[in-house]
């Protein structure tokens, strides 16, 4: 599966999604890890505004705002959609979002916060040894 593809197509298995299809796992479409009252968990939720994410999430969006200096909503970082700026600097706020996605999706499920020191060495790991500068 491809997840930025599944992402912007909105085909990746979160509860919402997964509760409209009424698959038996997802008898409600509401975030198991916000507490109550819980928003359904959409693809946009489980990104950037779960309580799991949301620290990691903000640290980014602010990182990215100031290195593009572009207006940004969460929609439009997370789908990789802003104006273009400098290539270099595009190319390392892709390379952020990118890196965070594929952290959350592959940590959905696991206890624990993902935190933005956490978020930051995974980024300067994706960077190293390659022409990319980094955001964080």
């Amino acid at each position: 599966m491809d997840l930025h593809f599944s992402l912007l197509h909105d085909l990746l298995p979160v509860r919402a999604t997964l509760h409209h299809l009424r698959m038996p796992e997802a008898p409600s479409p509401d975030c198991l890890v916000c507490r109550p009252p819980a928003p359904p968990e959409t693809s946009l939720h489980f990104f950037t505004q779960c309580s799991r994410v949301s620290a990691a999430w903000h640290f980014l969006f602010f990182k990215a705002t100031m290195a593009l200096g572009v207006a940004l909503t969460d929609t439009s970082l997370l789908h990789l959609a802003w104006p273009p700026t400098t290539a270099r600097v595009d190319a390392s706020v892709t390379l952020a979002v990118i890196t965070f996605t594929h952290w959350a999706w592959a940590s959905r499920g696991q206890p624990g916060v993902l935190a933005p020191p956490e978020l930051q060495a995974r980024v300067r790991e994706a960077a190293s040894g390659s022409l990319f500068l980094t955001i964080l």
